[in-house]
């Protein structure tokens, strides 16, 4: 295990000058892989603000989307035709998980950008129908909605199996899941960003010392454990 494990910045659904800015900051923090949230736009908003934050950052920094399962099936492949110019990395979710994984199996084959399931990876059984239906180029695991941590390690160990790498998230948990998570990316195999850097979109982490980033990557805590310990005060 490393002791630092590469992470994603997050970038919101912004006009593109805004989130050009944004990205171009986040780089130069350090971070080599910028998610871009996305939903169900007018046409062309999607494919101005990728292409602003990809001329801001250059061609080495990875892009993702996330839609959040907010496209519909059928105009899904349209919108990522649209993207397809701008090397993105995968497109997270891009239709509702109700849609199943034949419907993301199609779309991937279909699509011109990678595919990768975040909600419909609901546990082990879900990750392994999503793998055997040939549905994602990723998969996203978060351990609490998956049912911990053992529950998560199966699911990166059957898609290591398959040669499909794992990218390691969270729902928005405080320090304690994200030093938990952070454990797990760190045996997850491959080179790709976890979605970890979310601490600072809460009030407090409830952590006596935080999580620490720097140059885009996140430090393992070192105690017993988790390594973390609770400010009882916070």
């Amino acid at each position: 295990a490393a002791d630092t494990v590469r992470v994603n910045a997050l970038l919101g659904i912004d006009p593109p000058e805004v989130a050009a800015d944004a990205a171009a900051v986040l780089v130069a923090d350090g971070y080599s892989c910028l998610k871009l949230k996305a939903g169900a736009e007018p046409d062309g908003a999607l494919e101005a603000r990728v292409s602003a934050v990809r001329e801001a950052v250059g061609p080495d920094v990875a892009l993702r989307l996330d839609f959040n399962g907010s496209l519909a099936t059928e105009a899904a492949a349209d919108v990522l035709a649209s993207v397809a110019g701008f090397d993105i990395e995968y497109a997270e979710q891009p239709i509702a998980p109700s849609a199943g994984a034949e419907a993301l199996a199609r779309l991937r084959w279909t699509g011109s950008v990678p595919v990768a399931a975040d909600e419909s990876v609901r546990d082990l059984g879900a990750a392994r129908v999503l793998l055997e239906t040939g549905a994602v180029d990723a998969l996203v695991v978060k351990p609490a909605r998956v049912g911990g941590l053992r529950q998560a390690t199966a699911i990166v160990e059957l898609a290591t199996g398959s040669s499909v790498p794992v990218t390691v998230s969270t729902l928005f948990e405080t320090g304690v899941g994200l030093a938990a998570a952070a454990h797990l990316a760190a045996v997850a195999p491959g080179p790709q960003a976890h979605g970890l850097a979310t601490a600072m979109l809460l009030e407090s982490d409830l952590l006596r010392t935080p999580l620490l980033i720097a140059g885009g990557r996140l430090s393992l805590p070192r105690g017993p454990g988790l390594g973390v310990e609770l400010d009882e005060g916070a």
